[in-house]
């Protein structure tokens, strides 16, 4: 498996769709060796990929790797947010992991 990341500059250049597209592409195409084919949680299959794929609406609830993706995802999220909580601690990003919280307001 493979973990990209969209860095700030990135979504305010190109947009969050954009940069997450590009994300997601860059992830795959790391991958050795390639897969055969990439399930993408949702209805929109990103334009930059590179492999076969297949959109998967409700992805999660249906398909296991999909479920698997999204919980690393979520963990990768969460440790990059307990990351920057050390270097801003006055806004408890370890605490609500950015989610809107009424802590995160």
């Amino acid at each position: 498996w493979s973990v990209s990341v969209a860095s700030l500059e990135d979504i305010d250049s190109l947009n969050i769709k954009v940069s997450t597209e590009t994300a997601m592409a860059k992830a795959v195409s790391s991958l050795d060796p390639p897969p055969d084919l990439v399930l993408v949680d949702g209805s929109h299959i990103p334009a930059h990929l590179t492999v076969k794929a297949k959109a998967v609406v409700k992805g999660d609830l249906k398909c296991v790797c999909i479920a698997a993706a999204s919980i690393i995802a979520k963990v990768t999220r969460d440790r990059i947010m307990q990351e920057f909580d050390q270097k801003h601690p006055v806004y408890k990003f370890a605490k609500h992991k950015g989610y809107l919280t009424k802590g995160a307001l």
